[in-house]
């Protein structure tokens, strides 16, 4: 710095004062030595681009790196929150010019960058082309929103609360739980049973499995409103729902109409779960009665392998086995599988009245996409009966001059009165 000293001195015949002249010298140069040093300590404080600095910043969300990167260097960064979002970058660590350094956080992310006016730095979508920061401008640009991360502003974490997402046929489980929250039976779509105006009852795994019903008849005496007709050793089922008789078009399976299943007494083994709509809302089905509608939901394939497989003994030589496995049929789990088999040989306190059954039911799903599924599914059962009849009062309660009826006494024609019936 240069400048110009002027010495003041007052006239020899003033009688100035001893050592004045002096002094102002010395003041005068002292002043402008400070104010040369404040200049280039205030020069030496401003940022440069192309002073290395040395960086530490590990791999990490963009949001947070480009805070420490602010902090490192001082340079405040101006960006919009959505394009950052879920962004992840690969860190900067040693010595580098913080153009630079600015370059390797958002390698890989997508992201531009350009310098305004004032010294900051504003992050843009790259447009397809390398990232190569934009010559500076006479005028801040205008941002929708932008976001200042500098210095003083500290990034506090908030918590949101936990969001789980699960399969559809995951999402209810049947065989853990005794309450299921989603029926399809009555909109026909799968819509938690609490947003739905109608009476439905469901009746899942669970139930079944630990009551250890085998009767499609006896599964649903659990629903309010549903009375037997019949009595257990009856080859049919035959129910009343809110006093109307349940026919041949009360039955449904998987959402179709089974005309054949109050015939054939259904059997349990592949059962997922039992839905029962009451009331008239059952005329959703067009054919349904105005009692109620019955539908039978069966077990569909998973996507992970699981085998079960159970005895049940009991009284009067009932021996029942069943058995359940499915999985994947490939490596990609695009095509699943499950088999339900059940085998069933029972006697009963009447001669002859015997409960035999053999059952099969395979079923494939096809994951055709995200959106396309396709299920084929069978089911084969057997059953080898005798219909017993009622004995008369007279000789049970009654007297009776022959003498007392024995209770196990069987009124048929034994073995040439059988009635084994086959269903598929």
């Amino acid at each position: 710095m240069f400048g110009t000293i002027t010495t003041l001195c007052t006239p020899r015949d003033a009688s100035p004062r001893p050592g004045t002249c002096i002094t102002i010298h010395v003041l005068l140069c002292s002043l402008l030595l400070m104010l040369a040093n404040h200049g280039s300590f205030v020069h030496a404080q401003e940022p440069s681009s192309t002073v290395s600095r040395s960086f530490a910043i590990a791999p990490q969300p963009l949001s947070s790196a480009l805070l420490q990167f602010s902090d490192a260097t001082q340079i405040e960064v101006l960006f919009d929150a959505t394009i950052a979002r879920d962004l992840q970058t690969q860190g900067v660590s040693g010595d580098y010019a913080p153009e630079e350094a600015l370059r390797m956080l958002l390698q890989d992310t997508g992201l531009s960058y350009r310098t305004t006016s004032a010294g900051s730095v504003t992050l843009e979508q790259a447009a397809g082309l390398p990232i190569v920061p934009a010559p500076t401008v006479q005028s801040p640009p205008t941002e929708p929103t932008p976001q200042a991360v500098s210095r003083p502003a500290a990034q506090k974490s908030v918590k949101v609360p936990e969001i789980v997402v699960k399969d559809v046929r995951e999402r209810d489980d049947d065989a853990q739980t005794y309450i299921a929250e989603e029926s399809t039976t009555a909109t026909r779509t799968d819509t938690p049973i609490r947003d739905v105006p109608q009476s439905i009852q469901v009746i899942t795994r669970k139930v079944i499995e630990e009551q250890r019903t085998f009767r499609l008849q006896n599964t649903l005496e659990n629903v309010s409103g549903i009375n037997a007709t019949e009595s257990a050793a009856s080859l049919y089922d035959s129910l009343i729902i809110r006093g109307f008789s349940a026919t041949d078009r009360s039955y449904f399976r998987n959402g179709l109409l089974d005309p054949f299943a109050q015939f054939t007494a259904s059997d349990t083994y592949n059962i997922r779960r039992l839905e029962v709509l009451k009331g008239p809302a059952a005329v959703l089905y067009g054919q349904g009665d105005p009692g109620g509608v019955i539908n039978i939901v069966t077990n569909k394939p998973l996507p992970n392998a699981g085998y079960s497989a159970n005895v049940t003994l009991g009284n009067f030589n009932f021996y029942r086995s069943e058995l359940d496995a499915t999985g994947p049929l490939n490596a990609d789990k695009t095509v699943l599988y499950r088999l339900n088999v059940a085998g069933q040989k029972a006697g009963s306190f009447i001669d002859y009245a015997n409960r035999d059954l053999a059952a099969i039911a395979p079923s494939i799903t096809w994951l055709m996409s995200s959106r396309t599924t396709l299920t084929v599914e069978a089911d084969y059962l057997r059953r080898w009966s005798n219909d017993p009849y009622g004995l008369p009062a007279q000789g049970t309660i009654l007297p009776n001059f022959n003498g007392p009826i024995p209770r196990n006494r069987s009124v048929t024609l034994g073995d040439f009165s059988t009635f084994n019936r086959t269903s598929y």
